[in-house]
Order: C-alpha cells, then structure tokens, then sequence
C-alpha cells in the first residue's frame, strides 16, 4: 500500500510502522494522518482516537457510526 501511495503523489510523505501503536506514536504531532488497511485495523485506529462509539461490542454501532463535531 504503501509503494502504491508513494508512486500515485511522490510529493506525499508515507510511512509504514510494525503496529498500530507505532504509527500513532509517530504521527502524534501531524495535523493530518491517513490510515489504510483492514476493516479490523480501521476500527482499532477509531477506537484508539477515540472516535468508535462502539462499547457494547455491537458491530451495528459501527454501521450507524458518525464523526463527532
């Protein structure tokens, strides 16, 4: 995924980390991230954030799912 981001805008920065805790870490400071992969990898990526809502483990809070403002 990562070539293919880095070929489609060679001006953009992209990065690669071992773990979802890594990447966050490095992208602490960035005002704008992107996180690419699996369903599973995206959803731990919101919950990390803080942006699931998902707490009783109902997959159909995922669906209904909106950005807080």
């Amino acid at each position: 995924m990562r070539d293919a981001c880095a070929k489609s805008n060679h001006a953009a920065e992209t990065i690669a980390c071992p773990s979802l805790a890594d990447a966050l870490k490095q992208a602490a400071n960035d005002p704008f991230v992107v996180v690419t992969g699996s369903l599973y990898l995206v959803g731990e990526a919101m919950e990390w954030l803080g942006l699931s809502p998902a707490t009783s483990g109902s997959e159909r809070e995922l669906n209904e799912w909106t950005l807080k403002k």
